[in-house]
């Protein structure tokens, strides 16, 4: 796991770009503390720079930016590829290597295939190289979205790095706020598809290939889709046995490293299947971290992680935090966060993050996706349940339907039943997949009025829209399913933009790589096609998840209540973000004018006499406003 950077100029090459890469290195010297290296054209047109964090192969045999002697390709990778040693002796047993490195395959296997490689590659990576004999750079990022990779073009210099806080090093990039990308976040909390906040600053997205040429063309193309597979047996018990293969390969695979490799286990399913099969493969004694909250018991799921430490032989460690280590902490999110993500599950991971890479680790697996994939959270069913009302709805007269948002506008403004019925006329899907912030509804009230008229066509169903098109033609069927769509959304918009960028984001902050077992590119695509008969069964989420893990986890973990990865918000924070949200408030409406100061107001005082409702609201506004102060004045 690493940081990655470089910067191409046709047309004004210079020298003093190496000191402008030296820069962007030292930005991501979190990403990389075990050694770093820039690589330059004799011209000066050309320069990659990379930050290491050595996983395989410890030597300097495995460092980059890495050169291919024959054909003087240069490659600078951050991620891993799993299946790296069955490329390696499919496609190149003819060859020979200076190190054990997935690196110098890819370099090799680039040689051979080109840019059909990428689609061979099953891992999670960032990948740039500068292809000497096109006179191309090649950008990459995989399918899943697990390692980022941002980019910026002038039409004079483009240059491209792991993290925005590298990009703003360069003296001709600005911070400039992209008012779309903020109005987005205000719905989603996190930035959508290719946006991020800053104008002219673009991410590149999964699945993607970027190249410039030589003709400061900037080409971006899909080499791969997610395909549905409909090869399923009928027969339950086949299903559970491909099943258990998949998930035990999956974890075989992630355990590939040259330094220890340990767990964050929160307790739950997906993190004990983890530690199980593990164990099954002869990994004993694996250090685990789990995070509980002093005098916060709701919280706390302590007791389920030291009963599948003992079960499976494993060294727990348990980070306790406390209300005033949480409220030091806050600030810091600002400073790790270079694009804002209104997520407080980033604290308890800093901190076992940050206790797990004290103790000298540099690899940590994490229970991430089953929950996506075979529909494992309460509100998925929940949404099932109000789908019917939506859909009853829906078939009523259009009379029928203004009247009853003019009655849910007047007697209940803040329910969710007015928000569906305003999709209901807008002919909206019922479910916005990650819209966790600040209702639509609302939003509109919520921003200045010189905001609306300069953005008066914002429209942040957009997103939805874009997401509708890739789930039809991953279905390949116009037919709408509720709950394949939201399984498809939650791996397409919530994995990659949410729960894979805080994970990059706080774990390389602390040098600390990721893995996430169960986003295997090959186990996401076969359970995402699986019928959802199979996901949720006679009031069961992830049914047949659990049922091929009942041999190895007890009942009392596999079918106990879920209680997910949180952090006592209202009892710890928001005394703290209402002490602070006024100043904060005062000093953002002078340096914008983005927000309608009364509306915030209103707002805070509603919290302040108690009405709870608002303290997710609260949060994304407080955040968004720290993090503007942070990074864009």
């Amino acid at each position: 796991m690493c940081g990655i950077n470089g910067l191409i100029s046709w047309k004004q090459p210079s020298a003093d770009n190496r000191m402008l890469v030296e820069r962007m290195n030292h930005a991501l010297q979190h990403r990389g503390p075990d050694g770093e290296g820039i690589w330059s054209t004799l011209d000066h047109r050309v320069h990659l720079g990379h930050r290491r964090l050595s996983i395989l192969d410890l030597s300097e045999a495995g460092k980059q930016p890495m050169i291919d002697r024959e054909t003087q390709t240069v490659i600078s990778y951050n991620g891993e590829v799993f299946n790296f040693q069955e490329l390696k002796s499919h496609w190149l047993s003819d060859q020979s290597f200076q190190s054990r490195t997935d690196t110098e395959v890819l370099l090799k296997l680039y040689r051979k295939l080109g840019k059909e490689m990428f689609p061979q590659l099953n891992g999670m990576f960032a990948i740039a190289i500068w292809d000497q004999q096109a006179e191309e750079l090649v950008l990459a990022r995989d399918l899943i979205g697990k390692k980022p990779l941002y980019w910026h073009f002038d039409g004079q210099t483009f240059s491209f790095s792991s993290e925005i806080r590298s990009l703003l090093e360069l003296p001709w990039i600005s911070a400039k706020l992209d008012e779309e990308a903020a109005y987005d976040f205000l719905t989603y909390n996190m930035t959508l598809g290719s946006q991020t906040m800053y104008q002219g600053i673009h991410k590149l997205e999964p699945g993607k290939l970027l190249v410039f040429n030589k003709r400061s063309e900037v080409q971006i193309h899909s080499f791969q889709e997610l395909q549905l597979e409909s090869a399923f047996p009928e027969d339950e018990s086949e299903l559970i046995r491909e099943l258990q293969q998949r998930t035990r390969s999956v974890v075989e695979k992630r355990m590939i490293s040259d330094v220890p490799v340990g767990l964050f286990l929160s307790g739950g399913v997906d993190s004990g299947a983890i530690l199980g099969i593990s164990h099954e493969l002869g990994h004993r004694n694996m250090a685990c971290y789990n995070v509980s909250y002093e005098g916060a018991e709701n919280y706390n799921e302590r007791v389920y992680a030291e009963q599948l430490a003992k079960r499976f032989d494993a060294q727990l460690e348990n980070c306790v935090v406390q209300k005033e280590d949480v409220l030091t902490y806050l600030p810091q999110i600002i400073e790790t966060y270079d694009e804002p993500q209104a997520d407080t599950t980033a604290i308890p991971i800093h901190f076992i993050s940050k206790m797990a890479s004290e103790q000298g680790y540099k690899v940590m697996l994490n229970g991430d996706g089953p929950d996506e994939l075979f529909a494992g959270y309460n509100s998925y069913q929940n949404y099932l349940q109000k789908d019917a009302w939506f859909q009853k709805m829906k078939d009523m007269p259009s009379v029928i339907q203004r009247f009853a948002h003019t009655g849910l506008k007047y007697f209940k403004a803040e329910s969710n039943e007015l928000e569906m019925m305003e999709r209901i006329l807008q002919k909206q899907h019922f479910y916005w997949p990650g819209a966790a912030g600040i209702k639509a509804s609302h939003k509109k009230h919520l921003m200045s009025t010189d905001f609306m008229k300069r953005n008066p066509h914002l429209d942040s169903y957009n997103a939805v829209r874009a997401l509708e098109k890739d789930f039809f033609a991953f279905k390949k069927s116009d037919q709408f399913d509720l709950l394949d769509w939201m399984c498809f959304t939650g791996i397409k918009q919530a994995i990659p933009e949410r729960f894979l960028y805080r994970s990059d984001k706080i774990g390389m902050s602390h040098s600390l790589e990721m893995r996430s077992p169960f986003l295997d590119r090959e186990f996401v695509q076969w359970s995402l096609s699986l019928p959802g008969k199979w996901k949720i069964k006679d009031g069961t989420g992830k049914y047949l998840f659990k049922k091929s893990l009942e041999d190895l986890l007890p009942p009392e973990i596999l079918y106990r209540k879920k209680m997910g990865f949180c952090v006592p918000l209202k009892e710890w924070i928001s005394e703290t973000i209402l002490s602070e949200i006024d100043q904060e408030l005062d000093y953002f409406c002078q340096n914008s004018d983005l927000f309608d100061r009364k509306r915030v107001q209103t707002y805070i005082h509603q919290l302040r006499n108690g009405n709870e409702s608002m303290t997710n609201r609260i949060w994304t506004i407080y955040f968004f406003i720290k993090w503007h102060r942070r990074w864009m004045t």
